[in-house]
């Protein structure tokens, strides 16, 4: 089965003159998609997994526009106990990283960090 980015189906001109635009209601599919992804994430796994890298290129379309999550390399686990992390560095990319992976002067770092993105 074959994946594209999402990223393509928005930047790229060539689809966009073969009438293969993404429609809002596709849109909305695909966000609520990655948003089911990001709940089993943090939720479904025995260990969470905070992704920090939620952007275009990162999620993968099926033949049915059904999103994957992919590259978890800044990805970092932590008990389901603990609802707040802190971390040495900030993790992912500037546009899509949430103020706290920044900024020193909030808290931690929970799974608000990927919904932020």
């Amino acid at each position: 089965m074959l994946h594209v980015s999402l990223e393509r189906f928005i930047y790229d001109k060539r689809l966009h003159h073969q009438n293969h635009r993404l429609e809002w209601e596709a849109l909305y599919d695909i966000a609520l998609g990655i948003a089911k992804g990001l709940i089993f994430l943090h939720q479904g796994c025995n260990t969470r997994v905070l992704y920090f890298n939620i952007e275009p290129h990162n999620i993968l379309l099926d033949g049915n526009f059904y999103p994957k999550i992919s590259d978890f390399s800044l990805s970092k686990l932590f008990e389901t106990k603990e609802s707040i992390i802190s971390m040495s560095c900030a993790r992912g990319i500037i546009g899509y990283i949430a103020l706290e992976l920044v900024c020193r002067n909030f808290d931690g770092v929970s799974y608000k960090s990927d919904i932020y993105s």
